[in-house]
């Protein structure tokens, strides 16, 4: 048993990851569902992931990182601050 109960950082991502998603949809259009845990194959059980969403019709997964460090500036002064790195894929 884990013995992680979060602390203020992991709740305010977990409070915040709403918003993302939703901004997320609205601009490239594409439906996130919530999902589970994914547990590699048979052969690779050890493996297990748990995205925040996914998309279906894309075969992509969403995870979102609401950085508390950086709440109360822009995404764009966080990086060109160097205090957030953000990687597009």
């Amino acid at each position: 048993m884990c013995g992680f109960f979060g602390n203020a950082a992991t709740r305010y991502g977990s409070e915040h990851k709403a918003i993302p998603i939703e901004d997320f949809q609205e601009l490239t259009g594409f439906q996130v569902e919530t999902c589970g845990i994914f547990i590699g194959k048979q052969d690779e059980c050890f493996l297990g992931a748990s995205p925040h969403g996914i998309v279906k019709e894309e075969n992509a997964i969403v995870e979102v990182k609401c950085p508390e460090k950086v709440k109360k500036i822009s995404i764009e002064e966080a990086v060109n601050n160097k205090m957030y790195r953000l990687f597009e894929i």
